[in-house]
């Protein structure tokens, strides 16, 4: 599976779509930003929203963005971050 953000990073707020429409389910995934970087993760069940471990990795222009996790919950066709889990 793969989970599309609209940004180069995740944060509260932000929306992410599914490549394959319908494929929401717990396990590894890859994530893609909108420049193009690809990234290792893994959605896990976490009550009635889910959750996303994004590995550590760096944008295209070459920012380095710390590996988190993040809440999230099904909207529509994809996901949107709620906030940053533990916090």
């Amino acid at each position: 599976m793969i989970i599309g953000f609209t940004h180069t990073h995740a944060y509260p707020g932000a929306k992410a779509s599914l490549h394959e429409a319908g494929t929401l389910a717990a396990g590894p995934c890859t994530v893609e930003f909108s420049d193009g970087t690809r990234v290792p993760a893994a959605l896990h069940r976490a009550g009635e929203s889910w959750e996303l471990d994004v590995a550590a990795y760096r944008t295209a222009r070459g920012t380095a963005i710390a590996g988190k996790r993040w809440r999230m919950r099904a909207e529509g066709d994809g996901l949107k971050v709620i906030a940053r889990a533990g916090d």
